[in-house]
């Protein structure tokens, strides 16, 4: 997702397990290194009071089952959300109304804009397979820091998933910058999922990531040169009934009662 870029800076910390081992230690210091950070030591305190102790609004604690960003009572940790039942569905031969938005097939490239945790991204890699590409752009350079690990490491239990997670290429990138030096017609879809205003799952698999990510609007600039850069088409996801004004004139799809809808601009390839 992208930063809403009057959000104040964060000042984050990295940490380790209260029972480091050296290998845990490593991987601290490898994501501080990364993102600019301070390892500072856990030392047995609670979060809370190692957050307090730094003046830190959030804290990455890399532990033995992975790593997790706590900011004030908000963990985010990476997981594939919905992807792995998508995907099974796809297999037995069900529709994907978001594979039906873009028109996936083999072998095309997608950009998704607001990757986030990258479930979207990975039904789509499973889609367009080995021959196709997903490339995903996420501002926020500790979201992209988390997914980007765990595309790599983590076991869904199931080898069509697993593949599909481990070719997504994650780009920390403002998708704004990205597309205004993207070559034209490079990307068969270009793919947006913006925060909406209320979210509509009431589960906690998009709150954690709502409450830690960016709320940055798509600008018309950014819809152009998506336009640009696509070769087919370009993609916007929206709430039925609560399209932004923007995209209001494209042609919508939908699944069944879902409240959620997809806004589609065809390009016309010349």
């Amino acid at each position: 997702m992208g930063r809403d870029h009057t959000q104040r800076a964060m000042v984050v910390v990295v940490t380790t397990a209260r029972r480091p081992t050296p290998e845990l230690r490593s991987g601290a210091e490898e994501l501080a290194t990364e993102l600019g950070l301070e390892v500072v030591e856990r030392a047995g305190q609670s979060i809370s009071a190692l957050r307090q102790r730094h003046g830190a609004d959030g804290v990455l604690v890399v532990a033995h089952d992975g790593i997790t960003y706590r900011v004030g009572d908000v963990t985010f940790f990476y997981h594939p959300s919905m992807a792995k039942v998508r995907v099974r569905g796809l297999q037995l031969g069900a529709r994907d109304v978001t594979v039906d938005a873009m028109g996936l097939q083999p072998g095309w490239r997608v950009l998704d804009c607001t990757l986030g945790r990258a479930s979207d991204a990975a039904v789509a890699a499973h889609v367009v397979g080995t021959s196709g590409r997903v490339v995903g752009l996420e501002i926020d350079p500790i979201i992209a820091a988390l997914t980007r690990r765990g595309l790599l490491t983590f076991d869904p239990d199931s080898r069509a998933l697993s593949e599909a997670l481990r070719r997504i290429d994650v780009i920390c990138a403002d998708h704004a910058d990205y597309l205004a030096q993207a070559s034209s017609r490079s990307f068969d879809v270009v793919y947006f999922d913006p925060f909406f205003e209320e979210t509509v799952e009431a589960s906690g698999a998009m709150q954690d990531l709502r409450a830690v990510g960016s709320h940055g609007a798509v600008t018309a600039d950014s819809l152009a040169e998506a336009a640009r850069v696509a070769r087919r088409r370009v993609v916007f996801k929206t709430r039925r009934g609560l399209c932004p004004p923007l995209v209001a004139a494209w042609r919508a799809v939908a699944g069944g009662k879902s409240r959620v809808e997809y806004r589609v601009l065809d390009i016309e390839e010349s």
